[in-house]
């Protein structure tokens, strides 16, 4: 152990080189963020690169220095330092590296060079405050730039931020926190009054200028409440932070949550109140309470700590366990209001609901499986006239029929894609052994009806033959395709016969009429649309140009213009037609045997078979 140990030293030793991680005073990180956060053109590199230096996640090895402890001075010009073997050589630095020594014996390479954080978190500390050298700041980052950072900077880079230190030093050494009151709080509530939209100040919920009623807590009560609000550097109208500050019913002082564009204002925020010797925000504070004054108020904020307010006591309270059923009302809504005293338990959320937005309601058919849950949360079932819980498994919504409907009283309707009633369903051949079911309302649009037996259009056709009903199975395609093949033996023939039907006008525009208005629970045409119609369906018989996506809307104008020799003066119709998949619901299950024997058999040869 005695020869471990002295090789342990040995190691250690022979890596100590003087150096250690680059550590920076608070000050001087806020004058850096600030430069780095400028986002004028005249932004630099310089300020992010030094702050990269104090590595947050541990210490990088080959960014270690023999300057630390970096502080502002009280010229705008220099900076002090410590020279990291005064700090090694220090009480505080040994005792912590023989700790070290001791507990990570194996890795105390990756720690050797960390400060103890009884010195740089301590500001007190003789190494912050005694036998300090100085250094210019242009000289300081020439310095950390050729020995730490490793790269070259040129002197107009370097003047650049040298002058933005300056005037950062003097807005930063000249940082003020202000304490307003009053309306003057309603101001610096609205964000339109904020430095930027960025940051907890700019996500507050409260921020919005529509929020401007909701201050009247604070507004009507200077005596107990006050805002401390840090002014923007840039516009001394706006503001980059604020916390309200209460009186306490103690007489002591809190200060509540602080909200900030940028993190490292918060310890400014913080700093002051602790040199008041102020309770503050996140310590935590259970059971403290304000007295307001003898004021009503029609809106609440919310609120961070005093989430429970007595309208007859007014009495503010941080103890949520008042509220509900002890006079308490709570406010902690994000978009403003309060939870009222007439609330129920929800065991589903696990959380109180003002009675007014809940709903009692089943969640399930075993037994009383009844809870509370917010009126959105909430379906009627019109079968069972009960409200039940929106996301139960034992009820599923009908798109058609608009309505909750309970499992054990629907079916599921693969060609509609959606669940529908039981008393409302009609069954409906799919194929020679297989069935689904439609809501007796869409027969027309779905089926043939065939001896009182349904079939689904999109899977059986009519035989041009014989008028028979034929499942598209690949048996009887065959057979058709080569009783059709033997009629029409070309692409050209079938779509010339199409066309030559429908410039001639060879088919009857009645019955197509008579066939588009079994679709009106879908559809309602108007007058002057029923030709617009009637000519898409001719394209889709044309080409099957609908079974694709509506890229083709183009291809279909071409058609309409070029082989249909149709004038097309508002595009925009057949466009909407299309974009807006009308003809995509009929194409599947229209019956193409309207159009006579020829086109009929054309389209079957040309996209079915």
């Amino acid at each position: 152990m005695r020869y471990l140990n002295s090789y342990i030293d040995f190691i250690f030793e022979s890596y100590s080189s003087g150096k250690l991680e680059v550590i920076y005073s608070e000050e001087f990180k806020s004058i850096l963020k600030e430069i780095d956060n400028n986002d004028s053109i005249d932004w630099s590199p310089i300020a992010n690169k030094l702050l990269d230096l104090e590595n947050k996640w541990g210490v990088n090895l080959n960014k270690l220095s023999d300057y630390t402890l970096i502080d502002i001075t009280d010229t705008n010009s220099m900076l002090s330092f410590i020279q990291s073997n005064r700090v090694l050589n220090s009480e505080s630095q040994k005792n912590y590296l023989d700790e070290i020594k001791r507990v990570y014996s194996k890795d105390y390479d990756a720690y050797k060079s960390t400060i103890s954080p009884d010195i740089k978190n301590n500001k007190e500390h003789d190494l912050w405050n005694k036998s300090r050298n100085q250094i210019s700041v242009g000289k300081f980052v020439r310095k950390m730039f050729k020995d730490v950072i490793k790269e070259s900077i040129s002197d107009k880079e370097l003047e650049k931020f040298v002058n933005q230190y300056k005037m950062y030093y003097e807005l930063v050494k000249g940082i003020e926190l202000e304490l307003v009151e009053g309306e003057d709080i309603r101001k610096f509530y609205n964000i339109n009054n904020y430095e930027s939209n960025k940051g907890q100040l700019g996500n507050s919920c409260m921020a919005s200028s529509s929020k401007s009623n909701f201050f009247d807590i604070y507004v009507k009560n200077p005596d107990v409440c006050k805002l401390l609000i840090l002014r923007s550097f840039r516009d001394k109208e706006k503001i980059k932070g604020r916390s309200l500050i209460w009186k306490l019913k103690d007489g002591t002082y809190y200060q509540d949550r602080i909200y900030t564009n940028n993190d490292h204002d918060i310890k400014t925020f913080e700093k002051w109140a602790k040199d008041k010797d102020m309770k503050i925000y996140n310590d935590n504070y259970y059971d403290i309470e304000v007295q307001l004054g003898n004021h009503e108020y029609d809106y609440y904020p919310y609120m961070d700590t005093f989430v429970c307010y007595n309208p007859s006591k007014k009495l503010l309270s941080s103890d949520e366990d008042l509220w509900p059923g002890k006079g308490f009302i709570k406010l902690q809504r994000t978009q403003g209001g309060y939870e009222s005293e007439n609330v129920v338990y929800s065991e589903h959320y696990d959380e109180y609901i003002d009675r007014y937005n809940a709903t009692h309601c089943r969640f399930s058919d075993h037994g009383h499986d009844f809870d509370w849950v917010y009126k959105s949360e909430a379906v009627y079932v019109e079968s069972k006239d009960e409200y039940w819980f929106i996301e139960s498994e034992y009820i599923s919504y009908s798109n058609f029929q608009d309505e909750y409907l309970h499992n054990d009283e629907s079916v599921f309707s693969e060609i509609m894609s959606d669940c529908i009633s039981k008393d409302s369903s009609i069954e409906i051949k799919i194929s020679d052994k297989g069935f689904d079911f439609i809501h007796k309302e869409e027969i027309n649009l779905y089926a043939f009806e065939k001896n009182g037996q349904f079939y689904c259009k999109k899977n059986f056709i009519k035989d041009p033959i014989t008028n028979d009903l034929k499942y598209l199975d690949r048996e009887s395609s065959k057979e058709l395709s080569k009783l059709i093949e033997s009629e029409i033996d070309s692409v050209d023939k079938a779509r010339n016969i199409i066309i030559d039907s429908y410039i001639k006008k060879n088919y009857n525009e009645e019955v197509i009429r008579k066939e588009l208005k079994k679709y009106k629970s879908y559809f309602i045409f108007k007058e002057e649309e029923i030709t617009i119609i009637i000519r898409l369906i001719y394209i889709h018989m044309h080409s099957g140009i609908f079974s694709s996506s509506t890229s083709n809307i183009e291809s279909v104008l071409n058609i309409l213009e070029n082989d249909f020799k149709v004038k097309i003066d508002v595009k925009e119709t057949y466009i909407k037609f299309i974009r807006h998949s009308i003809l995509r619901t009929i194409v599947p299950y229209f019956d193409y045997s309207i159009f006579g024997t020829d086109v009929y058999k054309s389209y079957l040869y040309l996209n079915v078979l």
